[in-house]
């Protein structure tokens, strides 16, 4: 599966990429940046459980993507379906600026 996601990292500025369910389980990732991939997939989870139920409470129609911009990298979360995201990490160039021209 990690097939998947390598395209990824053709893009500038993304340093890795992941898939993960819903359950927070890593399902696929590449890329080399020093971080617990397996527990960032267990944050994800929790990130996007929170924004969906955000959106339901906000009657914003359903949640497609979450951004956090951070002072070393930037994520980019995605929705690919009901029980799989997508991870994108990197920096603003890469994540936030490309972000909305990604297939999912």
């Amino acid at each position: 599966m990690n097939d998947i996601v390598a395209p990824y990292l053709e893009v500038e500025g993304i340093r890795a990429a992941a898939l993960v369910s819903a359950q927070g389980l890593l399902v696929a990732s590449v890329g080399a940046i020093d971080l617990n991939l397996e527990a960032l997939a267990a944050y994800v989870a929790t990130i996007m459980s929170s924004a969906t139920s955000l959106a339901n409470e906000l009657n914003a129609g359903s949640l497609k993507s979450v951004s956090l911009k951070l002072p070393e990298c930037v994520l980019f979360l995605a929705l690919v379906s009901d029980d799989l995201f997508l991870v994108l990490v990197g920096d603003d160039a890469g994540v936030l600026a490309q972000g909305k021209a990604l297939p999912v």
